[in-house]
């Protein structure tokens, strides 16, 4: 029986699909520590800014420089861990070595040629996505961009450091790291208001900063402690940074695309009037929340281990795997959306409407969030998806699904906001997320899969 036993200890041990519970345990216990410590924040903003417009103009300038960084951050976790993994495996330490200094100067190319440029082109940039604000406040928004656009370089390396521990299976303190920002920006806006001041956009927006760079630190020194140098050394292409590039490119620009939602979204909103950019991102908050502590702690999770079944050509191990996580979400998701759906406008009141939030702003950001959270199985099942698209070198897939989820946001925005007003980008975002999980199956079924 001891022997029986035992035996089925060691399959459990295994088990890729074991494995990945595992760590995706992790990452949603420390994801979900995180975000309840981070939505702080968000009470504490909407405590002393309301619907104001220094918040209106710090989200805008606010979403430019982490759209490119998330762009970064989310094209270098798909296309380098594979590739790293795979490299590891058949090349050793060395060949790694080699692979990570070229890819954390290459980075920082292109992070410090994408804040010189969105500098030079913040007034083009803001015409685009900000054309509702008066004259005041588009000038606030501008100088509130040149003062954050140096998260892009933070996040871009970061999101490499990031990704290079969670392909050697440390996946909690990654997940951790990023409570700082939002405490840096609480402690701002706490002293300000603590030094007798009133705290402003420019509070928020350096709190950003600081918090952005002291995040960047740490993971940095904890690479260093795991033994892997951080710097940017280029040794000359090679067949892993070849492989790599081929990989990079259409998973950036397939994220590039599929954030540019985050400004057609924006942009209509401050079309809308005051106030609807704000509302826009009160409603989104819970969905932003489960979001990252579900699909985020599942990707997170699921890509190394995803790449470690391709590179040893367990192809079985990855279909049950595969086919474990589809069914599991489908259980749990669909009633887990019901439930928040329902409880709604609860959910803003409980949350938010305290100092300057109403409850006339109550009522508008309830509906937003309403049609938010319908997308909240699509988001689910594409993420597993997608992380299966990367294991297995296809992310040219992506860029596809981008582009047609783009398409689909950008017309219904047009079509139902009329009628809806802000909560109609709202359901419009959630087609976007039925059409790229469609996509996303039916390139995978052609495939085999």
């Amino acid at each position: 029986m001891r022997e029986v036993i035992d035996k089925w200890r060691q399959l459990g041990t295994e088990s890729p699909t074991r494995r990945i519970l595992k760590a995706m345990v992790t990452v949603f216990s420390v994801t979900s520590i995180v975000k309840v410590l981070g939505a702080a924040k968000v009470l504490l903003v909407a405590r002393f800014y309301g619907t104001s417009d220094d918040l209106d103009a710090y989200l805008i300038a606010f979403v430019i420089p982490s759209f490119f960084a998330d762009a970064i951050a989310g094209a270098t976790s798909s296309a380098l861990i594979p590739v790293y993994v795979e490299t590891r495996a058949q090349s050793g330490a060395a060949g790694a070595r080699r692979l990570l200094g070229n890819v954390v100067f290459l980075c920082l190319a292109i992070c410090l040629g994408l804040m010189v440029a969105v500098w030079v082109a913040s007034d083009s940039i803001l015409a685009l996505i900000a054309s509702g604000f008066h004259s005041e406040k588009l000038a606030l928004t501008k100088s509130l961009l040149r003062v954050m656009v140096v998260i892009l370089l933070f996040g871009g390396l970061g999101s490499i450091w990031k990704s290079v521990l969670n392909s050697m299976d440390r996946f909690a303190l990654p997940a951790a790291v990023t409570v700082i920002t939002p405490f840096a920006t609480m402690a701002a806006v706490s002293g300000v208001w603590l030094a007798g001041g009133k705290p402003d956009g420019f509070t928020l927006a350096y709190g950003t900063v600081v918090g952005a760079c002291l995040e960047c630190l740490f993971i940095g020194w904890r690479i260093v402690k795991a033994g892997v140098s951080p710097l940017p050394v280029w040794s000359g292409g090679d067949r892993a940074t070849a492989k790599l590039i081929e990989q990079y490119w259409p998973v950036t620009v397939g994220s590039l695309v599929a954030g540019s939602a985050a400004y057609v979204n924006i942009g209509v909103a401050a079309s809308l009037g005051a106030g609807s950019v704000a509302a826009l991102n009160y409603g989104t908050r819970v969905l932003n929340l489960v979001l990252a502590i579900g699909p985020g702690a599942m990707g997170v999770a699921m890509l190394p281990h995803f790449s470690a079944l391709v590179a040893e050509q367990r192809w079985v191990d990855l279909r049950k795997t595969l086919s474990d996580y589809r069914r599991s979400v489908l259980l749990i998701a669909v009633p887990v959306t019901a439930v928040l759906v329902i409880a709604s406008a609860l959910l803003v009141r409980v949350l938010f409407e305290h100092g300057q939030f109403t409850g006339a702003d109550t009522e508008q950001v309830a509906d937003v969030q309403r049609l938010a959270l319908l997308q909240i199985p699509f988001a689910i099942l594409s993420v597993i998806l997608a992380k299966l698209t990367s294991s297995l070198k296809t992310n040219q897939s992506l860029l596809g699904g981008a582009v047609a989820s783009l398409a689909v946001n950008l017309i219904l925005n047009y079509a139902l906001t009329p009628y809806l007003g802000v909560a109609g980008i709202a359901l419009a975002t959630s087609a976007a997320a039925c059409v790229y999980y469609c996509y996303l199956s039916h390139m995978l079924f052609r495939r085999g899969w």
